[in-house]
């Protein structure tokens, strides 16, 4: 559990630090409040899901795995496409 405590914590500095590139060329407090916004969501999923799993009780591993790394994937795109959409009007 401690290696997989271990990697939520990088998982969700990665999240992090790939936005704050975002939060940088976002121009004033509504692109920080974005940033903010899906790095707490991602990092709430990626918490939620390694509580699913206990030591003595691996039920909850496909839940936890799947379907819980499934919605933080689409999660991801759809914060990093509402960024870059609300980024650049042209396109």
């Amino acid at each position: 559990m401690a290696i997989g405590t271990a990697l939520v914590t990088i998982g969700i500095a990665l999240v992090g630090a790939t936005w704050v590139g975002a939060a940088r060329v976002a121009a004033g407090l509504l692109g920080a409040v974005r940033v903010a916004a899906g790095v707490a969501a991602i990092a709430g999923l990626l918490i939620y899901e390694h509580s699913l799993v206990k030591p003595h009780d691996l039920s909850r591993v496909n839940a936890a795995f799947f379907t819980m790394n499934g919605y933080v994937s689409v999660l991801f795109f759809l914060f990093w496409a509402a960024d870059i959409f609300l980024l650049k009007p042209g396109i």
